[in-house]
């Protein structure tokens, strides 16, 4: 970490009528959030150093997978087959084209996201990630960028023993990796309203008697296992594994091996 850093790529930046007063005078920005959240990402540049280009956001929950519909589909089911989302996250990828001012032809592509958070849907954040490395591919090609650099960063929410963080770093795949990952293609009560839900404070109060009973614990958590959700059919349209590893494959792996 550094004081004096060239550009800063933040997640979770909110109180910006705080923030952008704190370092308007060295950096520009370059700021989005989620529809209707509260906090976003963000990319701080040093003025004097470098300048933006272009920059698009990711809105993942936006993003399709695939293409066309299954025979019979109406319009709402199919776009829900092109998304093959399992849940609304509201979470972004904000990719950036920075140029240097003292080299105009020479510059950066930055990406800084922010994954869902929830540690039981792996595969919502394999999806984000692919969505992501798909978007910068095409963002360079449009900008005729593809020989510039990119770096991305992001709050990821990911373990070094994750499905999503082995393929973006090119190691194999381990059955309990597959396991997790199919545990986690489900579709929560924000995809299909149907779902009968359970109000947070009622599993919580669950948990709680289950911990004073001697039992459930951490498996009954609602922040470490999938409630309020059912598991996916065809029509849902959620990734198999092999798909979501091919999505990844739109840009080069990346050379880090920095845990996130």
């Amino acid at each position: 970490m550094t004081y004096d850093a060239d550009i800063l790529c933040l997640q979770e930046a909110d109180r910006l009528d705080e923030l952008l007063p704190a370092v308007s005078s060295r950096y520009t920005h370059i700021y989005a959030a989620g529809r209707n959240k509260a906090h976003g990402c963000m990319m701080l540049l040093r003025k004097d150093l470098l300048e933006e280009v272009s920059h698009r956001v990711v809105y993942y929950d936006e993003e399709d997978v695939r293409q066309g519909s299954l025979e019979g589909m109406d319009d709402a089911t199919a776009q829900l087959w092109r998304r093959g989302m399992s849940r609304v996250t509201k979470n972004i990828g904000l990719i950036a084209a920075i140029k240097r001012k003292n080299d105009p032809g020479a510059g950066y592509i930055f990406a800084t996201t922010h994954l869902f958070w929830h540690p039981a849907y792996v595969y919502e954040r394999f999806r984000q990630v692919g969505l992501l490395l798909r978007s910068i591919a095409h963002f360079k090609k449009e900008l005729e960028l593809e020989d510039w650099p990119c770096i991305i960063a992001g709050d990821l929410n990911l373990t070094p023993d994750d499905v999503t963080y082995s393929t973006m770093v090119g190691e194999s795949v381990t059955a309990s990796q597959e396991k997790m990952f199919s545990a986690s293609r489900v579709v929560h009560v924000s995809v299909d309203p149907t779902i009968d839900y359970v109000p947070t404070t009622q599993l919580h109060q669950e948990v709680q008697d289950d911990e004073e009973g001697g039992g459930g614990g951490e498996q009954n958590d609602p922040d470490r296992v999938i409630t309020n959700s059912r598991p996916c059919r065809e029509e849902d349209g959620l990734m198999t594994l092999e798909e979501l590893r091919a999505l990844h494959e739109y840009v080069v792996k990346p050379m880090s091996r920095m845990r996130a």
